[in-house]
């Protein structure tokens, strides 16, 4: 199966119009001969059918020839074409908080939907960067190593889902522990960022001595805080989906709050940046700006595979259709 694909069809409103010019040009060609005609009586019937047949002949040749020019406009592509590229950026490993509290609606829809849609964005716009997503809430795991492929990190991500939340408490330390160790196996030598997306509540043993290890190490912490210090209640659910209550201690409503200075204190320990996360991209923004700080480095060969361009083709049959016009 060939694949065809057009890749300005934001062009197509011009192509329109080059067409109804073209229609144009042709009805000028047919009111041509028909003055023209009166013209050729002397010359009989078949100086009118040659006439005819002239005029008929350059007029299909412009409107094939402006069909041509058009779908080259579109940029039509078909064909396999692989390249390699040599890739540049830094390593940058995004940790998403998945404990319970992160179902609380203080954002919208939920903290844990609201960063999920923040790390769809965020990885594209660090568009050079290779990237790695850890979930952490109690013991942390790697769900994505180190990838420059943003479809398969996306596919990663889209799997986290309310059922697949912990139902422990959020360790801070142990998720810093863990990224540590990732750098430490893959081998990086360059810049190491930790993008971390979460309310701020922890239960950590030691989280002071390991921010203190971890800058040591190099690792700055960029952390995003989602959720309000006025907080919110944190809804149940059964195993449908469907909300059955909220999470109570004691018979009393357990309310979730932001703890933005504890992640304030955690990037500036590690040279990182704190930043809230609001409704518009400000926050997005300014982590890229943070992050694009740093030096880039070597992250090897990367093969791409995509389209060959050819529009060229329907460029060149268009020039010579009209080159056979003009001689005609």
């Amino acid at each position: 199966m060939v694949n065809f694909v057009l890749r300005e069809l934001a062009y197509i409103p011009y192509v329109l119009g080059l067409l109804l010019v073209t229609g144009l040009l042709v009805a000028w060609y047919f009111y041509r001969y028909i003055q023209r005609s009166t013209d050729l009586r002397t010359h009989g019937k078949v100086g009118r059918t040659a006439l005819l047949v002239k005029i008929g002949l350059r007029a299909m040749l412009v409107i094939v020839s402006a069909c041509s020019v058009g779908v080259a406009i579109l940029r039509p592509c078909w064909g396999k074409n692989e390249t390699i590229c040599e890739q540049r950026g830094r390593n940058v490993l995004i940790a998403l908080d998945v404990s319970r509290s992160m179902l609380a609606q203080d954002a919208k829809p939920s903290r844990l939907s609201c960063a999920k849609e923040k790390i769809i964005k965020l990885v594209h716009l660090l568009d050079s960067d290779r990237v790695s997503l850890m979930l952490f809430s109690g013991m942390p795991f790697v769900s994505c190593p180190f990838t420059s492929d943003r479809q398969t990190f996306i596919s990663f991500l889209n799997s986290v889902t309310v059922e697949a939340l912990s139902s422990g408490t959020t360790a801070l330390d142990q998720a810093l522990q863990e990224a540590v160790k990732q750098y430490e196996e893959v081998g990086v030598t360059g810049s190491k960022i930790v993008v971390m997306l979460t309310d701020g509540e922890d239960f950590s043993d030691d989280l002071s001595r390991v921010q203190d290890r971890i800058a040591r190490e190099g690792v700055s912490v960029v952390t995003l805080g989602i959720g309000s210090e006025q907080g919110a209640p944190i809804p149940l659910f059964d195993h449908n989906g469907k909300q059955v209550g909220v999470q109570q201690d004691q018979e009393k409503v357990v309310i979730s709050r932001l703890n933005g200075n504890l992640l304030k204190r955690l990037a500036k320990a590690t040279g990182g940046l704190y930043q809230a996360v609001t409704d518009d991209d400000t926050d997005l923004y300014n982590v890229q700006a943070f992050v694009e700080q740093f030096e880039s480095s070597d992250l090897g060969s990367v093969r791409r595979d995509g389209l060959k361009e050819r529009y060229w083709l329907f460029a060149l049959f268009a020039a010579l259709l009209l080159l056979v016009e003009w001689i005609l």
